[in-house]
């Protein structure tokens, strides 16, 4: 579905003379899971249909091709969450970071990092041949907390894209600090 969205947006983007390849690059990322899904399905229904058959199946060629698939797609997803979506790793960026932060540096090393096991495990979670049930369970659990990292520094990087304006004056509390955005 977000594949096609995509794809929706490149074609009225280029309609109205726009630059639309940011949402055909995005495309790219959803094309990257379909083909992890694809051949993960494929090597699943060979394995079944051998047991059926009492016969075995020899997947390694699609094993590579799905190891490779999984790493792209991995890769892929985590670049642009990094890039487009946290606004990392750009231009004047300092050790990786952008100039302007809300949070600790280390908050963002961290969040990277967790977001790379994240988006390694759920490119796992999306291959029926390789997760069964309690699988499933477990690395959707993970999904969803490095869904939640993910939705603090994306909020982020729109607030700062939009100024860094807020309307309410109060500081933000956070644990024990206060952070008052107003004046960062």
């Amino acid at each position: 579905m977000r594949f096609t969205q995509c794809l929706f947006r490149w074609r009225e983007d280029t309609q109205r003379r726009k630059d639309g390849r940011a949402h055909l690059v995005n495309a790219g990322k959803y094309l990257t899971s379909l083909l992890v899904l694809l051949l993960s399905s494929i090597m699943e229904i060979r394995a079944r249909s051998a047991v059926l058959a009492n016969t075995t199946v020899d997947n390694r060629g699609l094993t590579v091709a799905w190891i490779c698939a999984l790493v792209v797609r991995t890769v892929y997803s985590y670049a642009w969450d990094l890039v487009k979506d946290w606004g990392l790793l750009q231009g004047a960026a300092v050790g990786w970071l952008r100039p302007r932060l809300l949070f600790p540096r280390r908050a963002y090393y961290t969040a990277m990092v967790l977001n790379l096991i994240g988006r390694t495990i759920w490119s796992l979670a999306i291959s029926p041949h390789y997760c069964l049930l309690g699988c499933t369970l477990t690395f959707g659990i993970v999904e969803i907390i490095r869904r939640s990292i993910w939705i603090v520094f994306r909020v982020e990087n729109e607030y700062l894209h939009a100024g860094g304006q807020r309307t309410d004056p109060r500081p933000l509390r956070s644990g024990k600090m206060d952070v008052d955005l107003s004046t960062v």
